[in-house]
This record gives structure tokens, sequence and C-alpha cells, in this order.
């Protein structure tokens, strides 16, 4: 089975990143650019992160014989499929600094929730299915 702690690592990144963001809030009418970079950034490692686990995670899950195993890999796959196409678009939305400038507090809002979303699903990986495939 997989080795969950390069994974790991990279959610503790994530969540770095997250918190590094959200520490430019106060600023962001005044210059939004480092804020879109790390966003840039974030997608970057969500991206790395997500190949990780759909390349060399799920298919290793699909192909145990339990079936609670294969269902829960089911139920986190499609899952992220639905917060992969979320932060798809709140990039879409703020990708330009310009945007952000002009809509701070909605940026901040839409930023917040999605970082809640993305950290709650971390926190889940982490203590259900990574200790679930460590324990294989």
């Amino acid at each position: 089975m997989v080795d969950t702690a390069l994974m790991r690592i990279q959610h503790e990144e994530l969540i770095a990143l997250t918190a590094k963001i959200s520490s430019y809030f106060s600023s962001l009418t005044n210059d939004a650019e480092e804020v879109r970079l790390q966003l840039a950034l974030l997608g970057l490692k969500l991206r790395t992160h997500l190949a990780l686990e759909d390349h060399a995670l799920y298919p290793q899950l699909f192909q145990y014989e339990n079936n609670s195993v294969k269902d829960l890999a089911t139920l986190y796959l499609e899952e992220m499929g639905g917060l992969h196409a979320t932060f798809g678009i709140y990039k879409g939305k703020w990708g330009t600094k310009e945007r952000i400038q002009e809509a701070p507090d909605e940026f901040i809002q839409d930023t917040t929730e999605m970082f809640a979303e993305l950290i709650n699903r971390i926190k889940r990986e982490d203590t259900e299915l990574y200790d679930l495939v460590d324990k294989l």
C-alpha cells in the first residue's frame, strides 16, 4: 500500500499556504499581487496533490478486496472532484489582482469559505482515509 507521509506533508503545505494568504487580507486594497501569486501556488500544489492521489492512492484502494475500503475511496474521490471544481470556479473568479482589489470584502468571504472547505477535507483525509491506508 502507498505510504501516506508525502500526502500528509502536502496537506501541511496546503494549510500553511491558506494561512499565508489569509494574512494578506488587511492589505488587499493596496496591492493584491502577492495574494494572486500565492493563490496560483496553492492551485499548483493542490493539482499536484490530487494527481498523486489519483495515480498512486486511489488505484490501489480500488484493487483492495474489502468493499468498505473501496466504498470509502469512491466517496472521497467523488467529493474531491466536487471540491476541485469549486476551487476552479473560485480561481476563475479571483484570478487577477484587479478583481481582488475591486471587491476585497467579497474576496475575503469567498476565500474564507473555500479555505474552510479545503481544510475540513484535508483533516478528514488525514484522520479517516490516510489513517485507514496506514493500517492496510
